[in-house]
């Protein structure tokens, strides 16, 4: 999955699973309803699956982007699967999955546009201080 000439990997690694869990937790959090100031719950599932999906697009070379949002996609729907297996609170529902799913192509929009290699343009904006 790494990008290559990636420096900063362990980095990139940790920042990796530390959105996994964001996204766990939030998909899985009893109660995880829209509060009443926040945009709609659909636009929630877009907006985090878009940032989900950018992360990783921009550690990966452009040639795996489909690989990153079938992965992304299938993260999507087994939350939502986990979501009516696992609480009584929540329940799974397809149009959850279907806005995940939407904020990932998006994603791959935007990647497509330039921001696949975000990783990389930091580690050189950044990485030049000795």
């Amino acid at each position: 999955m790494r990008r290559a000439g990636l420096r900063w990997w362990p980095v990139w690694a940790i920042g990796s699973v530390l959105g996994l869990l964001l996204t766990a937790w939030f998909s899985l959090r009893a109660g995880g309803a829209a509060a009443s100031w926040a945009p709609s719950d659909k636009v929630q599932h877009a907006f985090g699956y878009l940032l989900l999906s950018l992360w990783f697009l921009g550690l990966v070379p452009r040639e795996r982007a489909w690989r990153v949002a079938a992965a992304c996609i299938g993260i999507g729907v087994l939350m939502e699967l986990l979501q009516g297996w696992l609480t009584i609170t929540r329940q799974a529902d397809l149009l959850d999955a279907l806005a995940n799913a939407g904020g990932v192509g998006a994603g791959l929009v935007l990647a497509r546009l330039g921001l696949d290699g975000w990783a990389g343009w930091i580690e050189r904006r950044f990485g030049r201080a000795a």
